[in-house]
């Protein structure tokens, strides 16, 4: 059996065959290509950006917990002295409650790596001003405040600088997404018009 034997009609019937198989094959590959870009979306608003929000609340407190500190340091009376102490320890909470928020999140090897970095410079920074805060409670103001604007600012550096990694690791994973997004398009595109 020849295609040129056939009658018109046969012949116009498999053509149009031939064209709605492939477009039904195209809409199948634009849905899943909108899938896979909906997921994307998902990932970066319903995980990313929440594990970026968590980072800067936990960096927004853990700032204030210095000032708190100097604040102790500073006061020539019991009364501010305690008020800068419960401002320190709700602050802590803050900043411990986002840690504590985003470790579940954490998906990647990468992220992991830099939140253990997080965790432990949190923990040294904690201990050390907890020693500021002994050194206060037995009277040695002087001392206290050696320790709080030295070892305890340089270890809530540390901190800060682990919480920028984990910002700029952040921002990577959104601008690879966008890049994969762009080129999934792109892809798209040239798929459903290839003569363009």
């Amino acid at each position: 059996m020849n295609i040129a034997t056939l009658k018109i009609g046969t012949r116009l019937g498999i053509t149009f065959a031939l064209v709605f198989v492939s477009l039904i094959v195209l809409a199948l590959v634009s849905i899943l290509t909108m899938a896979s870009m909906n997921q994307d979306s998902k990932t970066l608003i319903n995980s990313d950006v929440v594990q970026m929000r968590l980072a800067y609340e936990t960096l927004d407190n853990a700032r204030a917990s210095m000032a708190r500190v100097s604040g102790m340091v500073a006061a020539t009376n019991d009364k501010d002295a305690n008020t800068a102490k419960d401002r320190l320890l709700a602050t802590t909470k803050k900043f411990n409650d986002a840690l504590d928020k985003l470790e579940p999140m954490l998906t990647t090897a990468e992220s992991r790596e830099i939140y253990a970095k997080i965790k432990l410079s949190r923990d040294l920074y904690v201990t050390s001003y907890g020693k500021v805060l002994a050194l206060i409670s037995a009277g040695s103001r002087d001392q206290a405040s050696a320790m709080a604007y030295g070892e305890t600012y340089k270890t809530l550096l540390d901190l800060v600088a682990h919480l920028r990694e984990f910002s700029d690791y952040q921002q990577k994973i959104f601008a690879d997404t966008t890049a994969k997004t762009s080129r999934v398009i792109r892809a798209s595109g040239r798929r459903l018009f290839p003569f363009l």
